[in-house]
């Protein structure tokens, strides 16, 4: 099973060094995997559980390294096996900005900014903010608007609940109010 997850791996980011040949992690791969055949896939929605946040993990790896499509893979796989959470879906929607340009993929994009918003009581800033981009992208400037002035009501709760909590909570305030600043910049920019 390993071998084969690793020839796929290799096929799909055309990295080669570790697969062909004597040398590398894994010499010979495909000569290996038709030895041994195979696996038969199998599912356990108790490990899916188990390993959803390091998948997770890896697709914020992935992302932050410009290699939207493993992050696209990886957040599917938790889609796939019902574990995924807000954050997964606001992965998904903002890997598919980057690798698609067509309002076919920001519309489905929208769809999980959708089922993201729906992970938690209230929708969070973070999730109101990536309907905001989709929606500026699609031309829906009023909608749009809409979703940051809501996502600069939640900030502003955001910074009135830190600054209440002992302890030093400077660097949380200051991203606060750095994408509260942003929100602004945004509103501004769309009524224009």
């Amino acid at each position: 099973a390993v071998l084969n997850k690793m020839k796929t791996y290799a096929d799909r980011t055309e990295n080669y060094s570790d697969v062909l040949g004597e040398t590398g992690s894994f010499p010979y791969i495909s000569e290996r995997v038709k030895k041994t055949g195979t696996p038969k896939e199998t599912f356990s929605a108790e490990y899916e559980k188990i390993i959803a946040n390091i998948i997770t993990h890896n697709a914020y790896i992935a992302y932050n390294s410009g290699d939207y499509n493993t992050c696209e893979v990886l957040v599917d796989r938790n889609i796939a096996s019902q574990t995924a959470l807000e954050n997964d879906y606001l992965l998904k929607a903002d890997a598919m900005l980057r690798l698609y340009n067509t309002p076919d993929k920001y519309n489905e994009a929208l769809s999980y900014v959708a089922l993201a918003k729906q992970c938690n009581e209230l929708p969070s800033s973070a999730s109101l903010k990536q309907e905001a981009l989709v929606l500026l992208m699609l031309g829906r400037k009023t909608e749009a608007v809409a979703s940051l002035e809501l996502c600069s009501e939640y900030l502003s709760k955001d910074y009135e609940r830190f600054s209440g909590m002992e302890g030093d909570w400077s660097q949380t305030l200051k991203y606060i109010t750095d994408e509260t600043e942003w929100v602004k910049r945004m509103i501004k920019q769309a009524g224009e």
